[in-house]
């Protein structure tokens, strides 16, 4: 079972609700109106037509769902995709330099994991165990839609879908600045809840395998298919600093002390493995322990 607690931004509602999963779908829909209504910054630039839509595809396959865990992933999903707005929000307020299209970076945001509805009633969020790419299927879900009142806001279909296309791919593959914000927005949101969202990690115990080593120097992301101990799960996470794109979003990820917690972690799970990190990535001294 997942512990959901003081989480970063979330009401005392929100994780209530993620955490009973028991919601009937008019409950859930009085939810989804609450988290996604009028109150913040950035709504505006958030359509009703939008929410509307994705609204259709959570009720579509949440009615579905055939047990407890899949309504806990899909509400999780519903609740990520909130964090990922705000994340995306705040790194464009870092990055003035560009002059963004404020529609398109809340659209892309909102609609990134659009795909994870369907994923979440084969049981896992893992792509490559489940042969379903998320992003693929969610860029053709949104591509499938009428767009006509969007172009009117200057929103642009190929970008948001590509976008979408792009966000969980290895590499970005483009220089495209809205693929490379919802990327960096999706790894924030999820690096930030962490330690609160993944008190279990289904991996062994142990130290940190050499490929992951090999990956993480490379200046590369962690190829999930490489991780066997918890500790590899810790050295992944900590690896997505090597894809972000804007300096914001890195200054947060440290200002948050996020790399902080994940070198601690590995320090109170494996001492030998954080002392071999420290040699290796010259950390300095960071006290582990209770």
């Amino acid at each position: 079972m997942v512990i959901i607690m003081n989480m970063r931004n979330w009401s005392r509602e929100d994780w209530m609700v993620v955490e009973k999963a028991d919601l009937d779908l008019k409950e859930l829909q009085s939810w989804f109106k609450r988290l996604f209504g009028d109150s913040d910054d950035w709504s505006n630039f958030l359509p009703k037509e939008a929410k509307s839509w994705f609204w259709q595809e959570v009720e579509t396959e949440y009615v579905k769902a055939s047990s407890w865990k899949i309504r806990q992933n899909m509400l999780l999903k519903i609740r990520h995709t909130k964090d990922v707005v705000e994340a995306g929000w705040e790194i464009i307020r870092g990055e003035k330099e560009i002059d963004w299209n404020m529609g398109m970076v809340i659209i892309a945001c909102f609609f990134h994991d659009i795909g994870r509805f369907q994923q979440a009633l084969l049981g896992s969020f893992e792509d490559w165990e489940t042969n379903y790419d998320h992003g693929d299927k969610g860029a053709k879900l949104i591509w499938q839609r009428n767009w006509s009142g969007f172009r009117q806001l200057g929103i642009d279909r190929d970008g948001v879908v590509e976008a979408i296309r792009r966000h969980n791919k290895y590499k970005a593959g483009t220089e495209d600045i809205y693929v490379k914000l919802v990327r960096d927005a999706d790894k924030l949101a999820l690096l930030r809840h962490m330690k609160f969202l993944l008190r279990e990690v289904d991996c062994t115990n142990g130290g940190i395998s050499e490929t992951v080593i090999s990956d993480y120097l490379a200046g590369g992301m962690v190829k999930n298919e490489n991780v066997v101990t918890k500790n590899d799960t810790y050295l992944r996470w900590l690896s997505w600093e090597n894809d972000f794109n804007f300096e914001t979003t890195r200054r947060l990820f440290i200002k948050e002390e996020v790399k902080d917690w994940v070198f601690s972690e590995i320090g109170k799970s494996d001492p030998q493995a954080f002392s071999r990190l420290k040699k290796i990535f010259l950390l300095p001294m960071v006290v582990v322990g209770p």
